[in-house]
């Protein structure tokens, strides 16, 4: 290659518009089976999956809305700069930005079909639900520890003490599950029935 060919850029500015169609199609920084599966439905109560499907909405909404505005700033500025690299530079950072919004605004919309399948849950509902996921999702994560090692995890132990499914954890309780992996669920089913009786 010679000297002058290392800077040469007319090559890939050759390609510039069947790749750019290409970047298009693409961009999107999450797949639609990515949000359903791995982000909402990573929760397995519906309504903590109604406040995450909101919760991603709502930061995607205000991303998109900051996009908007940077864009129409670039835009302003390429109007009023006079220095030519300038405004090449602006250029090519707003073509960026169309990119980026479009993944943002394909987010958007699975995001929010996803949303509209739900009821809409209150605060107060919500808040009511908390328990019994919590109950469920640590059950599940001691149960999953037991399958991969024979034992409930420190961490995953302390967070049944903090929730009340035992009083206190120590090698005798790390025995008891792994001799008797039903332990754990027997509290929660215990806890579950209790806060039903109360209600």
């Amino acid at each position: 290659m010679k000297g002058n060919e290392v800077t040469d850029i007319t090559l890939i500015e050759s390609k510039h518009n069947e790749l750019h169609d290409a970047f298009l199609e693409i961009f999107q920084g999450r797949s639609d089976f990515q949000l359903e599966n791995f982000v909402v439905n990573a929760h397995t109560s519906p309504e903590r999956q109604y406040a995450q499907c909101v919760l991603e909405l709502q930061n995607k909404y205000y991303s998109i809305k900051q996009a908007d505005i940077s864009r129409r700033k670039i835009n302003h500025q390429i109007k009023t700069e006079t220095c030519p690299f300038t405004i090449e530079e602006k250029q090519l950072e707003l073509e960026q930005l169309d990119i980026a919004m479009l993944g943002a605004l394909r987010e958007f919309d699975t995001l929010y079909k996803i949303y509209q399948k739900f009821p809409r849950y209150t605060n107060e509902q919500l808040q009511k639900a908390e328990s019994k996921y919590w109950l469920e999702r640590l059950t599940s994560q001691a149960q999953q520890d037991i399958e991969s090692s024979g034992s409930v995890s420190v961490g995953n132990a302390e967070a049944l003490r903090q929730v009340g499914l035992i009083n206190s954890y120590s090698e005798r309780f790390f025995e008891s599950v792994q001799n008797h992996p039903g332990l754990v669920k027997e509290k929660q089913n215990e806890m579950l029935s209790l806060q039903s009786e109360s209600e």
